[in-house]
């Protein structure tokens, strides 16, 4: 029977010798050493069996169900791990296109915010989304340890970066100036994320009209009350006043100091009667 060295078989199946030696110490090889010069030996039934290694393993097969399935499974078996992997690659299809879809979304989102930079508008539909804010307040981490709250930031890119601030704290200079930071959901998105039923809580339903606009704010500056001043000042030049808290969602983050971080906030409002400005 004809031998072969590592280097011919390697470069016969395009492959590195590193990686038969990886075959070799996982058990799926088992090689001989010529007599004369100790040098590993592969034969032809070698090849047959790298050649489906190779194979299974373009399939996304681990090598250990490869070893099994060249060494332990039947032909039934066999068929029936392939059929496997069909559906495991049917969901991988599916979860990608999921995750195409969002970038698609993220990137509309950025251009939109873009093209309306410092415009404010309302809309007469109601809005719904899920809110899950961090225990305290402020835009840091510390306090994050609500365990949902932890479970949902490793929803991304599902999840968007969320800000809720009190309608009383914005209009009242006496209070300090403080506001919450957790994520926010899309509703279509939770129940393919989340169990409905857990989120119920976290669901926001603002009834319109709801005011909205988008602000851009320089890396490293913070929320302040005259930063929200223009939402304010738009929605009373429309005729409106505020009827709710302020919520807010990144639509951009950078972190060069000449770019603008984007933000949509919104807000339920009400036609207006007595002006009020924070």
């Amino acid at each position: 029977m004809e031998k072969y060295t590592i280097g011919q078989i390697a470069k016969a199946l395009g492959i590195s010798a590193q990686l038969l030696r990886h075959y070799e110490a996982l058990g799926l090889l088992d090689t001989k050493r010529d007599r004369k010069n100790q040098y590993r030996t592969y034969q032809t039934e070698d090849t047959k069996l790298l050649f489906q290694t190779i194979i299974y393993r373009a399939m996304g097969f681990s090598l250990k169900k490869i070893n099994k399935m060249l060494k332990e499974e039947t032909p039934l078996e066999v068929e029936k791990s392939l059929d496997i992997r069909i559906n495991e690659i049917q969901q991988e299809i599916e979860e990608l296109k999921g995750v195409q879809d969002e970038i698609k979304e993220y990137l509309d989102s950025l251009l939109f915010s873009k093209s309306r930079q410092g415009c404010c508008w309302i809309e007469a539909d109601d809005f719904e989304f899920y809110r899950i804010m961090k225990k305290g307040s402020g835009y840091s981490i510390v306090g994050a340890d609500d365990e949902l709250l932890v479970s949902l930031q490793k929803k991304v890119p599902y999840v968007r970066q969320g800000f809720t601030l009190s309608l009383e704290m914005l209009q009242n200079p006496q209070l300090p100036f403080d506001y919450q930071y957790g994520v926010v959901m899309k509703k279509e998105d939770i129940s393919q994320h989340c169990h409905p039923e857990d989120m119920s809580p976290y669901l926001i339903k603002l009834s319109g009209p709801i005011a909205k606009i988008i602000l851009g704010l320089k890396p490293h500056n913070s929320f302040s009350r005259d930063f929200f001043r223009p939402f304010f000042e738009a929605v009373e030049s429309k005729g409106y006043q505020p009827f709710g808290d302020c919520y807010g969602v990144a639509r951009y983050v950078s972190f060069k100091e000449d770019t603008d971080n984007l933000f949509e906030f919104l807000m339920p409002v009400k036609p207006l009667k007595n002006k009020v400005l924070p």
